[in-house]
């Protein structure tokens, strides 16, 4: 019993500095870009500033076919 007690503390503390860490860091949290940004037509935070031609023709007909399957 006293095992699981020990391990229940040390993962609680793990995660409590984990907690106070994001906390005092001031930054907010993202996810990666892959999953659901790799979906088209969703707006996720991977996005570039300003897009290639190439990206930027992709959008386009993306659009295009929206518009067209409505």
């Amino acid at each position: 019993m006293l095992v699981y007690f020990v391990t229940f503390i040390v993962i609680a503390l793990a995660i409590a500095g984990m907690a106070l860490g994001v906390l005092l860091s001031d930054r907010r949290l993202k996810g990666s870009c892959g999953g659901l940004n790799t979906i088209q037509g969703l707006e996720g935070s991977c996005g570039c500033e300003k897009p290639c031609e190439k990206r930027q023709q992709r959008e386009k007909e993306a659009r295009l076919n929206r518009v067209h399957i409505s």
